[in-house]
């Protein structure tokens, strides 16, 4: 058996609502109510680096002291202190003269669906922790408390198993994800 490292990157997807390991859609644009889906994009290779990286999405970190903040938190004074940060769609593909980013964050819907909605400091569900400085080996988790039969369990972002393009990423249980190995994400 011959091993050798993957690489894939998140992408904005259409999925079904019905069935859920299915393959999904991905677009090269990302849409209030869509989801993350796996995309092959193996850093400096490929037969078409130009599609992968019209494809591939990128994110970024919004941060917030939980005490007036900056950014989308400058007029946040929550109630509540939240732990993590949003991850915020940047949307490459839109006309930099309008904006390059969007106001679409990564939200927890339910126990394990993820999908994109409009960024709300207030709400909880789409504060992520497990960030590095090195941006390497990072294990996500969505924040909140999960348990089932009165045992509490993490869960961490992943996709169902073997990665595949077009495959759809979501918070499953941490013990799940490392037995597969599919827990960890780098960013680059």
């Amino acid at each position: 058996e011959k091993t050798h490292e993957m690489y894939f990157c998140m992408a904005c997807a259409w999925c079904s609502v019905t069935r859920f390991r299915d393959h999904c859609d991905i677009k090269n644009t990302c849409e209030e109510g869509m989801e993350l889906a796996l995309i092959k994009c193996e850093p400096n290779k490929g037969k078409n680096p130009r599609r992968r990286k019209k494809l591939s999405t990128t994110f970024t970190l919004l941060e917030t002291d939980n005490g007036g903040g900056t950014g989308l938190f400058a007029d946040y004074a929550p109630s509540k202190k939240f732990v993590g940060s949003q991850i915020q769609v940047v949307d490459t593909n839109r006309d930099p003269a309008i904006n390059n980013g969007t106001s679409l964050c990564l939200e927890r819907k339910r126990t394990r669906n993820i999908a994109l909605t409009p960024c709300d400091a207030s709400v909880e569900r789409q504060r992520f922790t497990g960030f590095n400085a090195t941006g390497q080996g990072m294990e996500i988790y969505p924040e909140g408390i999960f348990s089932k039969n009165g045992v509490s369990y993490e869960r961490c972002l992943t996709q169902h198993h073997h990665p595949r393009q077009g495959e759809r990423v979501y918070a499953e249980k941490c013990r799940k994800a490392r037995n597969s190995k599919t827990n960890k994400w780098s960013s680059y």
